[in-house]
């Protein structure tokens, strides 16, 4: 269920992609939306995803199937932040995503899951600015190896590109 502030928002967007003002997104409307977002799709992709929204089956999205799609996308993004909270406490971080966790740990993730991530390139993409690493590490290996990363830089992660 969306928040009121959620409703708002939504509706401001609604408006905003309904440039002919019918009160429902066409085609044409769902696909300047996504581009002007810089999702560029074909003129088919969007119909397909206008088709999946389009309850009523009239080939626009009216503002109840476009509330269900931005509620179903909420919805997703809480799924999503629920998984990298239990990923946290996983390695060792407190529940909430409090505290920090050693690197050392999901360096050991990545070795047993065969993950394809250079942790240390990483680590040195997202910045130091987040770690809290020892004064004596000299090296990214050295340095990662006695790294504690807050929820943030770890969210950087493992965040889809």
């Amino acid at each position: 269920m969306l928040t009121q502030a959620q409703m708002e928002k939504a509706s401001k967007t609604f408006e905003k992609f309904d440039m002919n003002k019918s009160g429902n997104i066409d085609c044409h409307e769902l696909q300047a939306a996504l581009k002007s977002m810089g999702t560029h799709v074909s003129e088919l992709q969007t119909k397909e995803l206008l088709d999946e929204w389009d309850a009523d089956y009239d080939g626009q999205m009216s503002f109840s199937e476009y509330l269900n799609l931005v509620e179903a996308a909420t919805a997703g993004d809480q799924d999503e932040i629920q998984d990298m909270l239990d990923a946290w406490t996983a390695h060792g971080g407190a529940k909430g995503g409090t505290g920090t966790v050693d690197v050392s740990k999901i360096r050991r993730t990545i070795h047993t899951f065969e993950l394809e991530l250079d942790l240390d390139l990483l680590l040195l993409d997202i910045s130091a600015a987040q770690a809290v690493q020892s004064a004596t590490a000299t090296t990214p290996t050295a340095a990662s190896q006695r790294l504690n990363i807050d929820f943030q830089t770890f969210q950087e992660l493992f965040r889809p590109s």
